[in-house]
Parts: C-alpha cells; sequence; structure tokens
C-alpha cells in the first residue's frame, strides 16, 4: 500500500477520534447524555470525571497521531504504541480506529526504499533425544491429573492452611517438572543468556503482534459474555500480591515446563504439539467455570495464547524464550488489571 494513502486514512481516522472524544466530553458535561459507566459484570464501573480524564487523554493521542503520520516511516513504532494505547482504554470507535491504523500500520509500504533487513538468526539448539515418548505422556497425564484436573482427593491437605497448601503444591510441582526437564534446563538456560539481546528481538515483536490479534478477538468476546472470565474473577478476589506471585512467578515456570516443556517430549510433530498444546492450555483455564455455559466462550483466547507459547517453543526449542513471553505477559495482564481496578476504585 502506497505511503499517502496510509497516512490519508489514518488521519481520518485520528481526525474522527478526536471529533467523537470531544464531542463525548461536551455531552456528558452538558448531561445531554447520561453518562452510565461500565456495564461488564466484573468490571468496576469508571466515574464521570476519570471517563473525562481518559477521553482526553484519547484525544491527545491522536492529536499525536495527526502529526507523527506525516513521517510514517520513522515513527512507526512510536505510532503503533500510541494505538495499542487507544485500543486499551477507549471507546468502540478508538477500537475500530486503532485496529484499522494497526493493520496498515503493518502492511508494507510500495513506494519507500528501505534497506533490507537481515533476518533474525535464532540459536540452533542440539536436540535432546527422547527414547520412550510414551512414559513422558503418562507422566504428563499422571501430573495434570494431580495438579490441574483435582480429580485425585488429597485429604492430607485440607488441615494445611490455603497459601502454604498453594506454596507446597507449587514446590512439589517445580521439582518434579525440574528434574524431568533438568537437560532441557540446563541447556537452554546457558543459551538463553548467551543470546539474550537476539532472545529480546524476537519476543516483543511477537508479544506485540499476538497482542493485536488477542485484542481484536477479546474484545467481542467480552460483550457477549457481558462479565470477565471466571479464571480472572477468581484472581481478583485474592490480595494483589498473591496474584502477582502467581501470575508473575509461578505460572510462567510451571506452565511452560507442564504444557510446553514435558508436553512437547511425547509430540514432536511441530502442528500436532501446537494445537495439542494450544487446547490443552484452553481447557486447563477453564476447568472451575460456573454453571453460566455461555461463559466457557472464554476458552478461545486461552487456547490462542496456549497455541502462540507453543509455536515460539516450536520455533525457538529453548523453554526460557516461552517463561520470558509468559512473564512478559502475565506482568502486562496484571498492571492493566491494577489499572482498570483503581480507576472503578
Amino acid at each position: 500500500m502506497k505511503l499517502k494513502a496510509k497516512q490519508i486514512i489514518i488521519r481520518t481516522i485520528a481526525a474522527i477520534a478526536i471529533l467523537v472524544g470531544l464531542s463525548s466530553i461536551y455531552l456528558f458535561l452538558s448531561g445531554i447524555v447520561p453518562y452510565e459507566g461500565t456495564q461488564i459484570e466484573g468490571v468496576p464501573s469508571i466515574s464521570l470525571e476519570v471517563q473525562i480524564v481518559l477521553l482526553s487523554c484519547l484525544t491527545v493521542i491522536n492529536i499525536l497521531n495527526l502529526i507523527l503520520v506525516q513521517k510514517l516511516i520513522k515513527h512507526k513504532k512510536l505510532l503503533i504504541a500510541l494505538n495499542i494505547i487507544q485500543m486499551l482504554f477507549g471507546g468502540i470507535v478508538h477500537i475500530i480506529g486503532g485496529i484499522i491504523a494497526m493493520v496498515l500500520l503493518f502492511i508494507d509500504t510500495k513506494d519507500v526504499v528501505e534497506e533490507p533487513k537481515e533476518p533474525l538468526k535464532l540459536p540452533e539448539l542440539e536436540k535432546i533425544e527422547v527414547k520412550k515418548k510414551w512414559i513422558y505422556f503418562l507422566l504428563w497425564i499422571f501430573l495434570f491429573a494431580i495438579f490441574y484436573s483435582g480429580l485425585i482427593p488429597m485429604p492430607f491437605l485440607l488441615n494445611i492452611p490455603p497459601i502454604f497448601r498453594m506454596f507446597l503444591l507449587y514446590g512439589i510441582q517445580a521439582l518434579i517438572l525440574g528434574y524431568l526437564l533438568r537437560k532441557d534446563i540446563k541447556r537452554d538456560f546457558l543459551t538463553f543468556k548467551g543470546n539474550f539481546k537476539t532472545y529480546m528481538k524476537y519476543i516483543f515483536p511477537k508479544l506485540g503482534i499476538f497482542f493485536i490479534v488477542y485484542i481484536i478477538i477479546s474484545v467481542p468476546i467480552a460483550l457477549i459474555a457481558g462479565q470477565i472470565s471466571t479464571n480472572q474473577a477468581q484472581l481478583n478476589e485474592l490480595p494483589l500480591v498473591l496474584t502477582a506471585t502467581m501470575a508473575i512467578l509461578f505460572a510462567p515456570i510451571l506452565e511452560e515446563f507442564m504444557f510446553r516443556g514435558l508436553l512437547r517430549k511425547s509430540i514432536p510433530n511441530d502442528i500436532i504439539f501446537m494445537i495439542i498444546s494450544g487446547l490443552i492450555f484452553g481447557a486447563a483455564h477453564m476447568l472451575y467455570a460456573e454453571e453460566n455455559l455461555l461463559m466457557y466462550i472464554y476458552i478461545i483466547p486461552y487456547t490462542l495464547l496456549g497455541y502462540f507459547l507453543a509455536r515460539s517453543y516450536a520455533k525457538t526449542n529453548n523453554i526460557f524464550t516461552n517463561i520470558s513471553i509468559h512473564f512478559f505477559w502475565n506482568t502486562f495482564a496484571i498492571i492493566l488489571n491494577t489499572v482498570i481496578q483503581l480507576i472503578g476504585a
């Protein structure tokens, strides 16, 4: 697509967003349109004052879009960041406008000559031979049944306080998975440490692309369901420190060891591995969904996340790449959720 056409479309989108933002501020303040706040169950209602601040910030962002698009190629990354922000905190107009702008920014610009970039070369890791794949498959099923399904009762844990019980189970799981993947962990850590910058160059563009896809899929799902996922609702009920510890420390390590590292041992085929890993990962996050069957629609974004992580593992063959992606993803989710909670407060 030609540069001039891109600039015109992005400017038009930004101008519409500015008009919508300013009009909404005027209508809310004048009382012509009554302000009702957020309608999704589980998400705190946003006060009028906070909404005015958000709309003002979104207007500033779109003014910057109008200015920066003049040198689109130079400011491409900044424009992407601005549109991600407006997609996160804006209304339906900002979300649709952000999606269109993001698509345009990622499409190749035909009439701009740029120096060809060398493709990113990831370290090639020597594969660790797995002789008895069926043993790893049975071990995976056994561990899944114990730590994720709740099918195997453990009455000896009932007398232990919930927090200590959780840390005990995480500790046992870490010891078992760490032992089973000890060769991979040692090899992957040394490689990741020695090629840290290369792996970061791989991780962040992939995260950005996936984030856009995830938003496009998740927003309609949240509107259809009318409330946040059960998994997220349960996390919101926990203290922030505990939620952050689980989501940022334990989940990236243990879930990657379990759903990528160990599962990969019994499924050597890339395509089959990515599909199965994605589906199981999605299902594992929906095991405790309530009676409302509509909530099971959230299996789609969780499965998508699982597939993305499995694809990254199949590509890099390094579990620490996956742990890093999972860490950044969950950290961002925790920060965003905290901001939403504070806005609601």
